[in-house]
């Protein structure tokens, strides 16, 4: 019962912000033409050959979805930013699970409050995740998590071609299920020096506080990081590299430090298309994880972590290549994921290999087919999860507002363990309609 009021309370909140940040763009920022606003809803039909992902008795299930999306932006003015919300109603006809209802918000902002020197970010995102990341992908092993990230900048430049930042910084986290409500407050100090106008280095400190609210269970612990960078810009990349050290000390004892480190290239060729490549190995935790791959999607998938109160090494390598013409779309990427826990047994090794293609077939025509491929070796147990996965798609523009689309998703997971095997395929067939001009 207290969970459901937490919910409650923290759909309440997240929504509220997202409203007020909806607001603030609508009457602050001058200038409407500089606005943007979409709002759509949609129905969905899908038939299933395997509603529970069962490896044996399988259940048939037709599930209705109704959705309804908003979003707005704004890209002027000293308060800048984006927002989206949405709401997902899943009906299981047959009854296989309960009425699920999905709330998804997501809002970044920026306020400048005087300009190059200070400035204010505001993030906030509400989402679903799997509570056991291993488990099935059932209403049963979901939960909603949400994040409100509070920061600012102040900007001082003692001397020519010198920069000090001072980055204040406060997140709440929210599990719906997970042990692992937490806020975050910390600082992070930043000396920087322009060596060329495309070439830089930096000299950096942060300290960050993580205070769980269940002190029984969960111990809270301090994160201190210490690093030295450089980075270089071109016309059509940019690079930066750094090296330092992070160390976490927990309340309950037992200090944990080590090497963190980070290679990012970012590179965009002639036309349309761009490669970003990433290396990073970092002592954080599965909530900080969280929010920098809603901040960032090129830091890694965040459906491959388990959620947890423990530190964790987090160590990634991807390389993710877009290209986006005027018929054809194409992304395609690899992430190489090593988790370390300190003091729990869900040490892993991720592999993810995944390619999406659309083709618009004629003005009205599009197609979509898109794979995945997900490995995780468990390294405290000889278990090994092989999940594949193809989803395609037709779309058809019925009009300038009204849209449909037929497709279908096979997917297939593979543990060496039948009773954790299983197979699913389904098909389904959407309308959609576009409520703004």
């Amino acid at each position: 019962m207290r969970r459901e009021v937490s919910r409650f309370i923290c759909q309440a909140k997240s929504g509220w912000r997202t409203a007020t940040l909806l607001g603030l763009l609508l009457c602050v920022s001058p200038g409407a033409r500089a606005l943007e606003t979409s709002s759509n809803v949609g129905i969905d039909l899908r038939y299933t050959d395997n509603a529970t992902f069962a490896s044996t008795n399988t259940t048939d299930e037709l599930i209705t979805t109704g959705t309804i999306n908003a979003s707005i932006r704004e890209d002027q003015g000293p308060l800048t930013g984006s927002a989206s919300a949405s709401l997902s109603y899943i009906d299981y006809l047959d009854n296989t699970f309960d009425t699920q209802t999905y709330p998804r918000l997501a809002g970044s902002a920026t306020w400048v409050q005087y300009r190059n020197v200070l400035s204010w970010n505001f993030n906030d995102f509400y989402t679903q995740t799997r509570v056991n990341s291993l488990g099935r992908d059932t209403p049963t092993n979901t939960e909603d998590i949400n994040v409100a990230n509070l920061g600012g900048n102040l900007t001082l430049r003692p001397a020519d071609r010198h920069t000090v930042v001072l980055t204040p910084s406060f997140s709440d986290y929210y599990y719906q299920t997970s042990d692992s409500d937490n806020q975050q407050t910390g600082m992070t100090a930043r000396w920087s020096y322009r060596i060329k106008p495309t070439i830089g280095m930096s000299l950096s400190g942060s300290y960050r506080q993580v205070d769980y609210d269940n002190d029984l269970t969960n111990a809270d612990y301090t994160n201190t990081k210490l690093d030295i960078g450089v980075s270089v810009q071109s016309a059509r990349g940019n690079y930066a590299a750094s090296i330092g050290t992070t160390k976490a000390s927990r309340d309950s004892g037992g200090d944990s430090n080590g090497l963190s480190a980070r290679l990012a290239a970012s590179y965009k060729f002639t036309g349309h298309s761009s490669i970003n490549a990433s290396v990073s190995t970092d002592l954080t935790d599965s909530s900080t994880i969280y929010l920098t791959s809603s901040l960032d999607p090129n830091t890694g998938d965040f459906g491959t972590v388990q959620t947890s109160d423990d530190v964790v090494r987090n160590s990634v390598a991807r390389f993710a290549y877009s290209r986006r013409g005027t018929t054809n779309t194409v992304s395609a990427w690899i992430e190489l994921r090593d988790l370390d826990y300190q003091t729990t047994l869900d040490d892993r090794k991720v592999h993810e290999i995944g390619a999406n293609f659309s083709r618009r077939l004629s003005p009205t025509v599009s197609a979509t087919i898109t794979g995945l491929y997900t490995e995780t070796d468990i390294q405290n147990v000889a278990y090994t999860d092989k999940h594949y996965q193809t989803d395609a798609q037709f779309g058809y523009s019925l009009s300038r507002k009204l849209s449909a689309s037929a497709g279908a998703r096979y997917q297939k997971r593979d543990t060496g363990d039948p009773i954790s095997e299983y197979d699913e395929l389904s098909v389904f067939a959407k309308l959609g309609y576009r409520l703004n001009p």
